[in-house]
């Protein structure tokens, strides 16, 4: 099977080899890997470009459009059947991508996720001190395409939560999901984590919340 794994990034180009080293590493599975940068102002193109190799597309934005954006980019630029997201301050275990097209073929879902490990920078992948956080989160999720064409694409003025708030109207269109309990991607903590942005993260859960009590409105027929 096919998949596309798309790295959305904005000067990161002190993480992004490793992001893009582990969505190569996929085991068993035929990966496609597409960068989409954000306008970065560091080094990421030159990063990006060490790794010559027919499965590595890189595609720019010239100025920050966000990573709603970025995501969506990827999504429309690539075509095959299933697509994950990976940050690129984060990384893929090497058997990632095949447990979750398992699971994600035999029970014929929409759409699969497992577990999230995280660690803390400057510690390596899976190493010092570790959490589970079980749950969809856009690292975890593997999503077959059609979905996209069922529900559209991320909504741009969601800066943080997109994926969370995607995956909502996902699931008010009828979406079903199925988990695992593997780790599926290993989230890097640092102090220029988007989640570590009360300001964006409180006006993403507003819309999330809006986004809830409209769907709400829609099935109980209520104004």
């Amino acid at each position: 099977m096919q998949v596309d794994i798309i790295i959305p990034t904005r000067d990161y180009g002190h993480y992004v080899g490793q992001a893009l080293a582990s969505a190569l590493a996929q085991q068993d599975v035929d990966v496609a890997v597409t960068v989409i940068d954000d306008g970065s102002q560091d080094n990421t193109a030159q990063v990006v470009a060490e790794f010559d190799h027919a499965r590595v597309r890189y595609l720019r934005f010239e100025t920050s459009r966000g990573l709603a954006a970025a995501r969506n980019a990827g999504v429309q630029s690539t075509s095959r059947p299933f697509v994950s997201f990976l940050d690129a301050d984060d990384v893929f275990p090497p058997d990632r991508t095949a447990r979750l097209l398992e699971k994600l073929i035999t029970s014929g879902a929409d759409y699969a996720h497992g577990v999230s490990r995280t660690f803390q920078a400057p510690n390596a992948a899976g190493t010092g001190p570790t959490a589970l956080i079980p749950g969809p989160a856009p690292g975890t999720l593997l999503i077959r395409r059609e979905l996209f064409t069922r529900v559209g694409p991320l909504d741009e003025s969601v800066q943080y939560l997109s994926l969370a708030h995607w995956l909502l109207r996902a699931q008010g269109a009828g979406a079903v999901g199925v988990d695992t309990d593997c780790v599926v991607v290993e989230r890097r903590l640092h102090d220029k984590n988007m989640s570590r942005d009360d300001s964006k993260r409180l006006s993403a859960l507003a819309l999330v919340r809006e986004h809830l009590q409209s769907r709400d409105h829609q099935v109980t027929g209520q104004p």
